[in-house]
């Protein structure tokens, strides 16, 4: 199984535009991963798009998110995809948890970790608690991947801007 991640060229400035092997693509998404984890503050739009195919099966969706994360516990998580639309917003203290396809919001204290944990949340929120994650599954990207290799550099479109990037190619690890 192949995966692609496209990640902004300023994310890290690149020494040489030599090929890197798998070993060096896998460092550079270590080294990356680490800063994710390491980020005390961000802001962060994201775009997944997943398609699924087999002999009787071709299915393909899109999740947009937003993550913004300050010091205090301050957040905002966005996300919208075919099951619904949420945003979740947090000063510290409170949060507010707004469905805007149902014009519906709540509000209750920060929940702990473990509270948290427990917390069952409506479909419409499934795409604000991926944004909420993001920063994990970037932070420990590298390690789900046997080997990577960097590839050709392209331009993509996000929120009509044009940001170039670079690409890896990874083979997943089998679990």
């Amino acid at each position: 199984m192949l995966f692609l991640a496209a990640l902004p060229l300023g994310l890290i400035l690149l020494q040489s535009a030599q090929v890197v092997s798998s070993t060096d693509a896998l460092t550079l998404l270590s080294e990356v991963g680490q800063r994710y984890a390491d980020a005390k503050s961000y802001q962060i739009e994201a775009v997944e798009e997943e398609t699924t195919s087999g002999e009787l099966l071709r299915d393909w969706h899109k999740t947009f998110m937003t993550a913004i994360v300050m010091p205090g516990g301050r957040y905002r998580y966005e996300g919208r995809f075919f099951g619904g639309a949420a945003v979740l917003i947090s000063d510290g203290v409170r949060q507010w948890d707004y469905l805007p396809e149902r014009n519906a919001y709540t509000q209750v204290p920060v929940l702990s970790e473990e509270a948290e944990k427990k917390h069952v949340h409506q479909q419409d929120e499934l795409a604000a608690m991926n944004a909420r994650s993001i920063v994990t599954r970037l932070a420990h990207l590298a390690s789900g991947l046997k080997s990577a290799e960097l590839m050709p550099d392209e331009v993509i479109s996000i929120g009509g801007k044009s940001v170039a990037c670079f690409l890896l190619r990874g083979a997943l690890c089998r679990q």
